[in-house]
């Protein structure tokens, strides 16, 4: 959670990482000096919302474990850009994804 698999990525590719989050979490930081202690490569982490961060088309954007409308914003926002993207969503709202009647 907040940020462990974006530390993962981090420590098992050769690849940078940024974690986006409006919030910095205390998770993300202890995880971080965690695999750091370890001699692995940890993610870093910006505050702002993700549709303010630059995307390139050689971007992966993921989001595990997002609420509902954020998996939407992840999904748009790497589209437009061209980038690629994964999401492992909770909480999902049927009408925000199905045509149902």
């Amino acid at each position: 959670g907040h940020g462990f698999v974006a530390h993962l990525v981090a420590a098992s590719h050769d690849v940078q990482v940024v974690g986006v989050d409006l919030e910095r979490r205390d998770a993300f930081d202890a995880w971080a000096t965690a695999f750091r202690a370890q001699g692995l490569a940890a993610a870093t982490c910006v505050e702002r919302d993700l549709t303010e961060v630059a995307l390139r088309r050689d971007d992966l954007v993921f989001a595990i474990h997002a609420c509902d409308d954020a998996n939407i914003v992840v999904v748009d926002h790497a589209t437009r850009a061209g980038a690629q993207w994964l999401v492992v969503p909770c909480c999902l709202k049927a009408d925000n994804y199905l045509d149902v009647k």
